[in-house]
């Protein structure tokens, strides 16, 4: 498998509590920075690397969400769940064995190169 040069990241920044585990790309800004120098290899030249932070700047002054807005798409996300590692709508499947053997949870459509899996809330 030929490895990779773009990595999802989702940062929270200000107040934030997680309710759920979370998976690895996503983390409070604290945590940004380690992750980031996580990943040593060079792929991109430093003009390419400040034309992608001043894509972010310009973004970020502009991404104010309410909390409101916040939770409505925390409450679809749960209910119909995209798979944060390859990006496909994850589907409900029934654990196989295992304690939780006949229980239902997300799981990528791309199993089993893709073993994302969500706990399914009703």
């Amino acid at each position: 498998m030929g490895s990779k040069s773009i990595f999802n990241v989702v940062v929270f920044v200000g107040d934030s509590e997680f309710m759920t585990d979370m998976p690895d790309n996503v983390m409070e800004l604290h945590g940004f920075l380690p992750y980031i120098e996580s990943y040593t290899e060079k792929v991109f030249s430093g003009e390419r690397v400040e034309k992608f932070s001043q894509k972010l700047r310009d973004y970020t002054d502009q991404a104010v969400i309410s909390e409101e807005d916040h939770m409505k798409n925390l409450e679809r996300n749960m209910s119909n769940p995209i798979c944060p590692k390859c990006g496909k709508p994850m589907v409900i499947r029934v654990a196989r064995k295992g304690t939780g053997a006949g229980s239902e949870f997300w799981g990528c459509p791309n199993f089993p190169s893709c073993r994302v899996t969500k706990r399914l809330v009703y």
